[in-house]
């Protein structure tokens, strides 16, 4: 049309007649998801348009995007033009890749999470020395070791672009982007353009390897990797210390497809001149007898919250020796079995099961532990079987066995009584199902929940199994630090106790400064000692009169079992000075008046704590120094049963061997209760005289001569006679 100069309306022409040819094709389409004889139908339109000279740039583009909108690549389509055709090739190829992006690996199609070793942290993920792979992504949240989503999409790209528009600048700069991205040159599906980069990596790990940093990785995994290697005397190969770190070295590389003909011949010199073999390196098998597995070291049992039971294992020592060698004989998987219905056997017997719960498979690499979680019994008996196998055959199996357990019952007996002034002691019994329907399995230990008092906040404690018991004192948690020394100002924001020793007065609740000394806030608590002042802002008390409570839970090794129902005590503390303390003076005795303490335990508001007796002491000396002798201190002892009714409480002192004539007596009476007595610095003084002589004087000058005397109480005074 061109050379005929008739373009405009040939081409019209021609694109009607094409066009018809590409509606009859696309009529005969089989299925309208037929993609390939659709795209062959637009290939045909457009082979049609260029051999009738029409197939211009507009016409290019205009035909590539129906191309494109159809799902065709422009190779497909037949657009010949390379700029053309590649610009709507990538559109087509970027949009997969978008839609890939975010997207990961099916597990068990992705070699980072089938290899990687449960509950092994980061470093198992990506270090090739404890046989991770660099280029894997670990998530620590969840504990996954998987291939970036980049890295699983790539390829896709690649292979994509590949088609007729990826030139070799083009696939350099991919390599670049691909290696940037964590990705291998075979996940990004170039061959050779990043193993460069690959070889850095896996070269640093092998120098960090033979420089020691090895050790201080395994120590820090110390508890999940095997114990050290017992080498057995019959070992086919000579020990070479550096065959560890050169076979993670080429397997790295190995399984970055980045090992050619010219890597194998260095890698094999490298491993000569270190003084191994060959399979030492990793390269080929050692030069041994094929010989099957031997059983693992030991299998264990563990019962697991949510009724499951763990399989765990450890390697042998000849399967550690065999992976550390790559020998040929080296453990692929291992199979384990779990059998139940068992009966433990009498003495000299063997054990019988009757139930086949299924087997599991794992690789050798892999964690040595399997779960199962059907049909499982608390209380019943349950044995396992685990395999190691190798290219040679199955091995004979360990065994393990365990009474299933799930967490214990409630602690039974619990009780709370009074212990002391403003304390509780708490006890409780072992529960009647430790978690494998007897009590037979051990407790790891007791969680105690206290509430000091009902608006208190609940505190825990964790008590020793040995020991079912708890003891709280009047000051429960936090820590109490020195605030003032006696005489001196303390200031605290929070509870403040008095005394030393171990010795304290009742904690009060401080918001500012006060004086750290005896009298009307704080009582004295030491005899010959000095007392001082702490303070603490994170401690509780106990009140008097409060409510305390306390609830126990048992926990074993599966894990805590339900909480008691709390158990309540109604908290005691000292009663406080009695009332109207007076005294009289008889024939023969000396009589004490006093009324009961207004609080008498249980705070002011409640009286109904019971007053148990009253001590009354006399003496010489207003201070009671009982350190004196002279000052003749002397206690009395009287049940209120005995002294008190209605309201009201009267004792008498004998003469006979307590009282003395001519002396005046100090007198004090505490209460005490259940728990404590009264403070002493606290109680009232009263004075009483005892049969004072009396006296006078009768001077020769005076007309008048005056007595003086004082007999009961008072005194009497006269002239003459």
């Amino acid at each position: 049309a061109e050379q005929c100069g008739m373009c405009e309306s040939t081409c019209n022409a021609t694109q009607l007649r094409c066009s018809d040819s590409h509606s009859a094709c696309f009529a005969n389409l089989t299925s309208l998801n037929d993609t390939a004889t659709s795209c062959g139908c637009a290939a045909s339109f457009y082979h049609c348009m260029s051999d009738g000279g029409c197939a211009t740039d507009d016409i290019s583009n205009e035909h590539a995007q129906l191309c494109m909108k159809q799902g065709c690549t422009a190779a497909e389509c037949g657009v010949t033009d390379k700029y053309q055709q590649c610009n709507v090739t990538n559109l087509i190829c970027g949009k997969q890749f978008m839609g890939c992006q975010g997207t990961r690996l099916e597990p068990a199609q992705d070699l980072c999470t089938t290899n990687y070793r449960k509950a092994g942290g980061k470093d198992f993920c990506v270090d090739p020395m404890l046989g991770g792979t660099p280029n894997c992504m670990y998530d620590a949240v969840a504990d996954e070791c998987y291939t970036s989503e980049d890295c699983a999409c790539s390829k896709e790209y690649f292979d994509c672009m590949s088609v007729a528009c990826a030139d070799h600048a083009s696939v350099l700069k991919f390599a670049e982007t691909c290696v940037v991205k964590g990705c291998t040159a075979a996940q990004c599906g170039i061959g050779f353009f990043s193993c460069n980069q690959t070889g850095l990596i896996f070269a640093n790990q092998y120098l960090n390897c033979e420089l020691g940093q090895v050790e201080t990785v395994t120590a820090a995994y110390a508890n999940l990797l095997p114990d050290a290697e017992t080498i057995e005397e019959d070992e086919d190969e000579p020990w070479c210390s550096s065959s560890f770190c050169l076979r993670a070295y080429f397997q790295g590389m190995y399984s970055s497809n980045c090992t050619n003909e010219d890597d194998l011949a260095t890698h094999l010199a490298l491993c000569s001149a270190a003084g191994c073999t060959p399979g030492q390196c990793g390269v080929s098998p050692l030069n041994q007898e094929p010989r099957l597995p031997d059983a693992p070291l030991f299998v264990t049992l563990i019962s697991v919250l949510g009724n499951v039971i763990d399989v765990i294992w450890q390697h042998s020592s000849l399967a550690r020796l065999w992976a550390r060698q790559g020998s040929k004989n080296v453990l692929i998987q291992y199979t384990v079995a779990l059998e139940g219905d068992c009966v433990p056997p009498a003495p000299g017997g063997e054990w019988v099961c009757n139930q086949d719960l299924g087997n599991q498979t794992i690789r050798y690499t892999a964690a040595q532990r399997v779960r199962f979680s059907k049909n499982l019994v608390i209380g019943k008996y349950y044995r396992a079987f685990v395999y190691g196998i190798n290219t040679n055959g199955t091995g004979p199996p360990g065994a393990g066995f365990t009474r299933h357990s799930g967490p214990p019952s409630i602690p039974t007996a619990l009780t709370v009584k009074i212990d002391g002034p403003r304390g509780a002691r708490s006890s409780w019994s072992l529960p009647l199902d430790t978690g494998d329907t007897t009590q037979i399995k051990p407790l790891t230990l007791y969680n105690a929940v206290v509430l000091p008092y009902p608006t208190a906040a609940p505190v825990s404690v964790v008590v020793d199994q040995a020991t079912p018991f708890l003891k709280v004192d009047a000051t429960f948690g936090g820590m109490f630090t020195q605030c003032a020394t006696y005489g001196r100002t303390c200031s605290c924001k929070g509870l403040v106790r008095f005394g030393g020793s171990g010795v304290w007065s009742p904690p009060l609740v401080a918001a500012g400064n006060f004086l750290c000394q005896t009298g009307a806030v704080f009582p004295d608590i030491l005899v010959d000692d000095v007392e001082v002042c702490e303070c603490s802002t994170s401690a509780q008390r106990l009140i008097a009169g409060q409510n305390f409570s306390i609830k126990v839970q048992a926990e074993n090794s599966v894990g805590p079992g339900n909480f008691s129902a709390p158990s309540i005590l109604k908290i005691m503390g000292e009663p406080s000075i009695v009332l109207t303390l007076s005294t009289m003076e008889y024939e023969s005795n000396m009589t004490v008046l006093w009324a009961p303490p207004a609080d008498t335990g249980f705070g002011t508001a409640d009286p109904t704590a019971p007053i148990v007796g009253y001590h009354i002491q006399t003496s010489l000396c207003k201070d009671f120094d009982q350190l004196d002798f002279s000052c003749k201190v002397k206690k009395y002892n009287f049940l209120a049963q005995a002294v008190c009714a209605s309201g009201s409480c009267k004792a008498g002192i004998v003469e006979k061997d307590n009282l003395i004539q001519n002396q005046v007596y100090y007198v004090r009476v505490v209460a005490y209760n259940a728990v404590a007595d009264g403070f002493l610095s606290f109680a009232t003084i009263v004075r009483q005289t005892w049969k004072l002589f009396p006296s006078y004087w009768y001077p020769s000058d005076e007309l008048l001569p005056f007595g003086l005397a004082e007999y009961g109480g008072g005194s009497l005074f006269w002239i003459g006679g």
